[in-house]
């Protein structure tokens, strides 16, 4: 079957393509069951197909059930579809023998379409013989149908009666399904009037606002609906709710749509960029400069002209294809040599930046090996500052020892002794040594004053005595500070390690004790002398 062709106006607009490759419409009527007269005009119809036939088919045969229903009619229905009198009347004969079914299920068949009738608005027959000019702008087409009354399975048997009850209870409905393969656009201006918008490549912009793609059916309160071409009627289906319930065709509303007046004069569309077609060449309601409808014989003409047209068209498009083939392979052939150039280009550009990468990798190899020099000058320079600082650090001890009074020859002894301590721990080691140095210090100057009081000794004596002292003290000082460096090598014990504050308080004590006792000692013996 033929496609609907898409434009880009409608392709650019997400989704609508999808909706519009769907062919079929269905279309919703009132149900019928035939009268006497309808019954009369379908055995007649029967008859006339089973004219060569041994059997005939007839509205008396207790195997059928006839219906009647409205097909279509050719108005601008509730569903904002439109129906042109000329595309139905040429599709009035392709109902006949289509199938039924329900709810539109092709597997649920329960009879088909025996023939179809068009009538007026008045109810009257139209002629078949009937010229285009003279067709009425409003008619209807009418199908008699037949519903099989009987079947082996009794699941079948009882779905036929359950229907033929519902259609006589006035329950069902009839849903038309009709395909077509292209559509123009109907518009109603604010005003009233009917226009009528060819459907092409510059105007389908207008398709996305059609009420069956999911638009509003309105463009600045101008009224746009879809009118079907090319239709062929496939069959209805008996529904219990129609799915469009606006869309059944027997109305009371004003749906009409002129399509003897109808023109292509729309101002605003034409604001939009759309070239509006002065006529329909598929059409035969479309006027002439006499206002007359065009007959037959002009449509025959029209389709000549049209075919020359087309052949015209297939010759120019045949020139036009071979001159592109030609101007394709030019254009490729230019494309071929610059991308050529611009690969030598680049080929060149990647072989200067492979230079550089050596050249930038040496760099690098000599950066490194300066830096290996300078690791090494970094750590004899450290080494070279520990020395200094450890050399500050001594000097700082020495000259705190002696400024507490205590000889440097001693003081620089005793640092060498304790240069493991950490500064803390030295500061106390220091004050005691001080507090000996100051404790004899002292005691020289109490046994200086009592020198001087005694008056029972003489000079020489004094002198003798005096150097005596100067010896045991000389003797007592160096035995003092042996005695507190002992004392203190025995107190101050892993020395690498922090001491604690209450072991220094403990060795505080210890060193005091002994040098207490020492001069306790050193005293008693001078007493006993």
């Amino acid at each position: 079957m033929k496609n609907i062709p898409i434009y880009e106006a409608e392709r650019s607009v997400a989704g609508l393509a999808d909706k519009m490759n769907n062919l079929s419409l269905a279309y919703v009527s009132q149900l019928e069951t035939a009268g006497t007269e309808m019954k009369l005009e379908i055995t007649k119809a029967i008859a006339n197909l089973q004219a060569n036939s041994t059997i005939h088919a007839s509205a008396k045969d207790s195997d059928l059930y006839f219906t009647k229903s409205i097909l279509v009619s050719t108005v601008w229905n509730e569903n904002d579809d439109v129906f042109n009198p000329l595309e139905t009347w040429q599709a009035r004969h392709t109902p006949s023998h289509k199938p039924t079914n329900l709810e539109h299920d092709e597997a649920q068949l329960v009879g088909h379409i025996v023939d179809c009738w068009p009538f007026d608005a008045e109810g009257n027959i139209i002629p078949d013989n009937v010229s285009v000019e003279n067709l009425p702008d409003k008619f209807h087409l009418v199908t008699g149908a037949v519903i099989y009354k009987l079947w082996e399975s009794d699941e079948l048997q009882e779905r036929t009666a359950k229907l033929i009850a519902q259609i006589e209870a006035n329950e069902k409905f009839v849903s038309m399904e009709v395909a077509f393969t292209d559509f123009d656009y109907a518009v109603m201006t604010p005003d009233g009037k009917h226009r009528i918008q060819a459907r092409d490549e510059k105007s389908a912009w207008m398709t996305k606002y059609l009420r069956t793609y999911g638009g509003s059916g309105m463009y600045e309160g101008y009224k746009i609906g879809r009118l079907v071409k090319n239709l062929t009627f496939c069959g209805k289906g008996y529904v219990d709710k129609p799915a469009n319930p606006d869309s059944i065709i027997l109305s009371n509303k004003n749906n009409g749509f002129n399509f003897v007046s109808a023109s292509s004069n729309i101002p605003i569309l034409d604001d939009n960029g759309v070239i509006m077609s002065m006529e329909d060449t598929n059409s035969s309601y479309v006027k002439d400069n006499k206002g007359d409808l065009m007959n037959d014989n002009i449509l025959q003409d029209q389709n000549a002209d049209l075919k020359k047209s087309v052949a015209s068209l297939e010759e120019k498009l045949a020139d036009a294809t071979d001159k592109l083939a030609k101007a394709d392979v030019e254009k490729y052939a230019a494309q071929i040599t610059e991308l050529e150039a611009t690969v030598a280009s680049n080929a060149e550009e990647l072989a200067g930046q492979a230079s550089s990468v050596e050249s930038l990798t040496t760099q690098v190899e000599a950066l490194n090996t300066k830096l290996g020099v300078s690791d090494e000058a970094k750590a004899e320079l450290e080494i070279k500052l520990a020395e200094v600082e450890t050399a500050k650090v001594t000097a700082n001890r020495i000259s705190t020892l002696v400024d507490g009074g205590i000889d440097k020859e001693v003081a620089t002894t005793k640092v060498e002794v304790f240069a493991n301590l950490t500064d803390d721990q030295f500061t106390v080691i220091a004050n005691e040594l001080v507090e000996v140095a100051k404790f004899k210090k002292k005691d020289e100057e109490e046994e200086d004053d009592k020198s001087k009081t005694s008056k029972t000794k003489t000079k020489a004596a004094d002198e003798t005595a005096d150097e005596e002292k100067d010896e045991a003290e000389a003797s007592a000082d160096d035995d003092v500070l042996d005695t507190a460096e002992a004392s203190v090598d025995e107190t101050v014990v892993n020395t690498e390690t922090e001491v604690e504050e209450d072991e220094i308080s403990q060795a505080r004590i210890e060193l005091r004790e002994a040098v207490a006792s020492m001069f306790q000692s050193e005293n008693k013996d001078k007493g006993d002398k």
